[in-house]
């Protein structure tokens, strides 16, 4: 069985988020796209995709743009 890239990614954004549920700051796009070497554009689909369906928990904010994790907070620039 082959899965196709874009499930592949999601299955990687999902295990990478699961190690580490409380971690605070939110995990970033931009740090997730540095540890995979994924287009930056294509992975924030992928995000978008998992937080409609209920898979994460995702918020914007000033600083990171999207951040995502079981925290609904973001620190924001001081």
């Amino acid at each position: 069985m082959q899965l196709t890239r874009y499930t592949d990614y999601s299955l990687r954004v999902l295990l990478y988020l699961a190690v580490d549920q409380n971690r605070n700051p939110p995990v970033t796009v931009d740090e997730l796209s540095q540890q995979f070497q994924i287009s930056r554009n294509h992975l924030v689909k992928i995000v978008h995709e998992l937080g409609q369906r209920g898979l994460l928990l995702i918020t914007k904010c000033t600083r990171c743009f999207w951040a995502w994790g079981r925290s609904s907070s973001c620190e924001r620039p001081e």
